[in-house]
């Protein structure tokens, strides 16, 4: 996939979240590190995501959060939530992605609060920031550039 639109196709890698190392692979959360390759260079990382394919998003994450950042899901009826937290303080969210399905979703999706990420014709997006405490913390308008509704596209 051309992961930063610039023509040329990134290949990607997918390693674990912190915290997850351990879990049967069913278990685990994953980053996806992507890869441009050429003939005669070096390999270079270009960009790392979280990637939530089931619910069309994903997340670029800042290059220090490598490492340092992990991520928990939560399900309820009618919304989702990827939780992240630092990986020593899961208590205390970073960031809080929201995808909100069923009839009420544009509702759920403007509360006070949240930021405003899109919608696709059966889901809202949303975000809220988390501690600004944390050396990880984002702002939101660096959420939403980070952040992209992603379709899958069969040739």
């Amino acid at each position: 996939e051309d992961i930063d639109s610039d023509g040329s196709i990134e290949v990607p890698q997918l390693q674990v979240l912190p915290g997850y190392e351990d879990r049967d692979s069913a278990e685990r959360l994953w980053m996806v590190d992507w890869y441009r390759y050429s003939i005669g260079k070096t390999t270079r990382l270009v960009h790392t995501t979280y990637d939530s394919p089931t619910e069309g998003w994903l997340l670029e994450f800042p290059d220090n959060w490598r490492g340092n950042v992990t991520a928990t899901l939560v399900s309820s009826t009618g919304s989702n939530q990827t939780i992240f937290t630092e990986k020593e303080k899961l208590e205390d969210p970073i960031l809080t992605i929201y995808v909100f399905t069923g009839s009420d979703r544009k509702e759920a999706a403007s509360v006070e609060g949240l930021i405003d990420l899109g919608e696709t014709s059966d889901i809202c997006f949303a975000a809220k920031l988390g501690s600004n405490q944390s050396e990880y913390a984002m702002t939101a308008r660096e959420v939403r550039r980070a952040f992209t509704v992603t379709t899958n596209e069969w040739k």
